[in-house]
């Protein structure tokens, strides 16, 4: 017989990853929308120049992450930054790996 405890037919574990993956995407999506809010609001940007900026900020960060990885030495060390930046925002060099 199993003995461990179970949430709706699953294992306790997947509850805690699936309420902690829905928490992340509710603060990013949250956080997004307060953000074209202030820039509205509080800096007068108009809908769209705002969404276009934000839009911008975040093309321009997966750039320099996506040619900060390829400029690294070795495929390893390219997945690595990769993975680094994706997470951060922020840029990484092979020596920082």
């Amino acid at each position: 017989m199993n003995d461990q405890r179970q949430f709706f037919g699953h294992p306790r574990g997947l509850s805690t990853l699936f309420f902690t993956e829905m928490w992340e995407r509710f603060s990013y999506y949250g956080m997004r929308g307060f953000l074209i809010l202030y820039m509205t609001k509080a800096l007068g940007f108009t809908d769209q120049h705002a969404g276009l900026a934000y839009g911008n900020s975040n093309t321009a960060a997966s750039s320099l992450a996506a040619s900060s990885s390829r400029s690294a030495t070795s495929p390893s060390r390219s997945i690595r930054c990769r993975s680094s930046t994706s997470v951060s925002r922020s840029s990484c060099s092979a020596r920082d790996c």
